[in-house]
């Protein structure tokens, strides 16, 4: 004879399942099964039942029909008296089924959908799951029009910020790009050429980058693969020859023919630095391409050589293409000052003061898939750093004959052994203090200042 069913006293969950009739306790709330309540007899299909009982079987039948909302509602109420915890309210956002009507409620936002058919009493649900409608009223949602949503966007509104920390085991903090110049000796601007010249120099540079190199450089008496590819443009005019370009760029850059996007990039460039540095006659005369064309093509933490540009030079870098970070951190042990710059498609970063003497700058490496595309060229980034030469006295030569090389390292200039060519794998490791450079970058720094005391004056 099989066992009847029978239902929880505290949660009324029916075990009708052969398996659950054997339980002694109750599946959901494990309360424990009354052995001394009697088990109801199970009447044949051939006898009728009396109508008194049948009309008690339906209202026994009837009130233990309940709604899953209930039966959830009823074990988190027990389970809260056993654990003594109040109830877990429901969060807002979720969907909750009405126990009074069949339709189905979704809270978003503080706004309430209601699917088939709605009744006033889905109001007052909603009220329950979202507490007071206060709560709307003090973070209301900012709507916008189609128009507005689907109107299109430079490539700078979607650059991640810059930031800048003063040592490696603090945060970073997030900075405008108008605090940059208060932090390093470098100013960032975006959209800086118009858009259709911007990207007609972008498709110019990435078709004649077949032909660009991949050098080799010294470092540490050993020699290393470069790795991007790299080409120099000469920016004077023909009948300029005043200037030369140095030997140690066209030892690994391959001179290209200058095209008029190009030229007027420069001319453009040029006005952007003489708004923000008050400088007589910056014009660049000759620029030096690089091209990333992965995450994985870099450029490791450096100074450039002032050879050809003097002390405190001014070196812009037009980035084109896509989004890469550009890193800049003081060169001294006592100072751990280091900024991220993001620099997006067709935007300057330029570098001045003692950029080149006390700080270091980097590309580094990043993964492909977190750099912000192009929608032209993909991962490819085209930096070209404008650099104006400057005709400086004969600063002599080493002990093997060459010309010497101009470098500052801690605040201070000298003159050293620049291997190029054939033999830039063998130095004399001449190295010698610069007295002329050290006069004229005071000559510079005072210039500045009375440039500085000018303009606030005004």
């Amino acid at each position: 004879m099989k066992e009847d069913p029978w239902s929880c006293n505290s949660c009324t969950y029916r075990h009708e399942s052969p398996t659950e009739r054997q339980y002694l306790s109750c599946a959901l709330c494990s309360a424990r099964k009354n052995n001394n309540e009697p088990q109801r007899k199970k009447t044949s299909s051939h006898h009728k039942s009396s109508p008194s009982s049948s009309s008690s079987s339906h209202s026994s039948s009837s009130t233990r029909q309940y709604t899953p909302d209930t039966k959830r509602r009823k074990r988190q109420l027990l389970l809260s008296d056993a654990f003594q915890q109040p109830p877990k309210p429901n969060i807002q956002g979720t969907r909750k089924k009405s126990p009074t009507a069949n339709t189905t409620t979704c809270i978003l936002n503080g706004r309430s959908s209601v699917g088939e058919a709605t009744t006033t009493r889905n109001k007052t649900d909603s009220t329950e799951i979202n507490g007071d409608d206060n709560n709307t009223k003090e973070h209301p949602v900012k709507r916008r029009s189609i128009l507005e949503a689907l109107k299109p966007c430079s490539a700078s509104s979607f650059v991640p910020p810059a930031r800048y920390r003063d040592s490696p085991k603090e945060d970073w903090t997030t900075i405008s790009l108008s605090q940059i110049p208060t932090l390093c000796p470098m100013t960032v601007i975006h959209n800086v050429l118009p858009l259709q010249v911007a990207n007609s120099l972008l498709a110019q540079l990435e078709q004649e980058s077949s032909c660009w190199n991949r050098g080799n450089w010294i470092i540490h008496g050993k020699e290393h693969q470069i790795p991007r590819t790299t080409a120099t443009y000469q920016l004077l005019q023909d009948n300029d020859d005043t200037l030369l370009m140095d030997e140690e760029y066209l030892d690994n850059n391959p001179q290209r023919p200058v095209s008029p996007e190009l030229r007027q990039a420069a001319t453009a460039i040029a006005q952007r630095v003489q708004e923000q540095h008050s400088q007589p006659k910056w014009e660049p005369t000759f620029c030096l391409a690089n091209r990333y064309a992965t995450g994985q093509d870099c450029v490791g933490w450096h100074a450039d050589h002032i050879t050809p540009l003097g002390p405190r030079p001014i070196i812009v870098g037009l980035s084109l293409g896509a989004c890469r970070r550009f890193e800049l951190r003081h060169a001294s042990a006592t100072s751990g000052r280091h900024v991220s710059v993001p620099l997006p498609h067709n935007s300057i970063a330029i570098m001045w003061n003692d950029a080149q003497e006390s700080w270091q700058h980097a590309v580094p490496r990043c993964s492909s898939n977190s750099l912000m595309q192009h929608a032209t060229v993909g991962h490819v980034r085209i930096s070209l750093t404008f650099r104006m030469q400057r005709h400086l006295p004969n600063l002599g030569k080493c002990h093997c004959g060459r010309p010497v090389g101009l470098k500052a390292k801690d605040g201070a200039y000298y003159c050293f052994c620049r291997p190029y060519g054939k033999d830039k794998h063998r130095t004399c490791g001449f190295w010698k203090r610069c007295g002329w450079a050290e006069q004229e970058a005071q000559r510079l720094i005072r210039l500045e200042s009375c440039q500085s005391e000018e303009q606030l004056q005004k």
